[in-house]
């Protein structure tokens, strides 16, 4: 029986095998090699990350179980299907019980996992052919990658992906799918083109756009590692608004706004926020970000503002905005000159 099984296992193998070079051809190719091996044997120039279409789901390679997968074809149905996460050119249509056995032996194996997920390999064209010396794309070159859970780039080498989700973790970005994960709506286009992200902490949405995380190149920069921080900051404001209110308060360098939109969000009239930042783009960011939030924005000048709501106390009709924040574009040092603040 042992030896029956042994045969029976080597002749499915062929038949996989089989299947994989009938739409190949005779000239070797990356799809040819085992995964592993094609993800390895990438030259140095594909190690860079690729970034993806930007959508608020996740890409149908990442999943958390293997009937994942299989719910991304009818395998019970009649009939010949195609692998979800193969080109026709690669993996030609086949009964489900041969696909089932690639799905689980190729995708589901040959993978990279962070918080529960997994991100099976894919052999979709999803990453950009990079041109030969001559200028033209090589035709029918299928470069096998991963897609990163918590951004969607893609990665071509599984070691590559593993350092990529560290450089992740050492950041504090955990979550995954930012831009899906908050229920707000938005329609303006960030410059790149890409949509804004809408990320949520401590209840207060900001937007951010696609290269907050690079001071360098984004003036409305956010530091997802300071979370923590920003939370004590807020503590100890809101014990110090508990001894004596209203406070006035400013975030002296608002990038996105997020601090201060907090503490105007949470304390309500018990603090007067005022929001600074010498950049065009983080106070048209920071306005904005006060209408996701639901905050009226001062336009007043600071000396002639007077208390916010009814006998400074908040409106709690329906619409109406919780709280008022003043955002000003100025330089900070200037800001601090001009005006007292209990609380910076």
């Amino acid at each position: 029986m042992a030896e029956l099984k042994e045969a029976d296992a080597a002749q499915l193998h062929q038949e996989d095998v089989d299947i994989k070079r009938g739409d190949c051809g005779d000239a070797p190719s990356v799809g040819d090699q085992p995964a592993e091996q094609a993800v390895k044997t990438e030259s140095a120039e594909d190690n860079d990350a690729k970034p993806s279409t930007t959508t608020p789901e996740r890409h149908i390679s990442i999943q958390t179980k293997l009937e994942g997968l299989e719910v991304l074809v009818d395998l019970n149905g009649a009939g010949r299907k195609s692998c979800p996460l193969c080109p026709e050119e690669k993996f030609k249509a086949c009964y489900s019980h041969k696909l089932r056995r690639h799905l689980q032996n190729l995708h589901w194996k040959v993978y990279v996992e962070f918080e529960g997920q997994r991100m099976c390999i894919c052999h979709l064209p999803c990453r950009n052919l990079k041109p030969s010396l001559s200028g033209d794309q090589a035709s029918g070159r299928h470069v096998a990658h991963y897609h990163c859970v918590v951004c969607s780039v893609t990665i071509a080498r599984k070691t590559d992906m593993i350092s990529h989700l560290k450089r992740h973790v050492n950041k504090g970005e955990t979550e995954a799918s930012y831009s899906g994960s908050s229920d707000v709506p938005f329609e303006e286009p960030a410059p790149s083109g890409q949509a804004y992200e809408i990320m949520k902490e401590l209840g207060t949405n900001v937007q951010l756009l696609p290269n907050h995380t690079t001071p360098q190149k984004s003036d409305t920069y956010f530091n997802r590692k300071m979370k923590t921080n920003r939370q004590l900051v807020f503590c100890s404001l809101a014990v110090l608004a508990e001894e004596r209110n209203p406070l006035e308060c400013l975030d002296a360098f608002g990038a996105t706004g997020i601090m201060g939109l907090q503490w105007a969000k949470h304390l309500r009239n018990a603090v007067k926020v005022t929001i600074t930042d010498i950049s065009d783009t983080c106070i048209k960011m920071i306005k904005e970000n006060c209408e996701l939030n639901h905050i009226r924005v001062d336009g007043s000048p600071r000396g002639s503002r007077g208390p916010r709501g009814p006998d400074g106390a908040s409106s709690e009709v329906e619409g109406a905005p919780i709280a008022t924040v003043e955002v000003v574009k100025m330089d900070a040092n200037v800001t601090m000159h001009l005006w007292p603040f209990d609380y910076m």
